[in-house]
């Protein structure tokens, strides 16, 4: 095989290595920052938009008991409202 040949070959290899060394650099950045996300929005706390029996909407955290328990507007709309 003539020298400039099994150069051509190595330089190509070089090349090419280069290639997917910037691929496999550039896919694990994108990963670790999607994971980076991902961590962040899940240890946000969750709030949700809750309707009460008043029809009035309200931004509520999941992890607190008004979530759950009805306020004294809606007591009051629903003691008045079955009148």
């Amino acid at each position: 095989m003539p020298e400039n040949l099994l150069r051509a070959i190595w330089e190509r290899h070089a090349e090419r290595a280069a290639l997917w060394r910037v691929l496999c650099l550039g896919s694990a950045v994108l990963t670790a920052l999607a994971l980076l996300l991902s961590v962040r929005l899940l240890n946000r706390p969750r709030e949700v938009i809750r309707i009460g029996c008043d029809g009035i909407p309200q931004l509520v955290r999941l992890d607190t008991e008004q979530y759950t328990e009805p306020n004294e507007r809606e007591m009051q709309a629903f003691v008045l409202g079955g009148q």
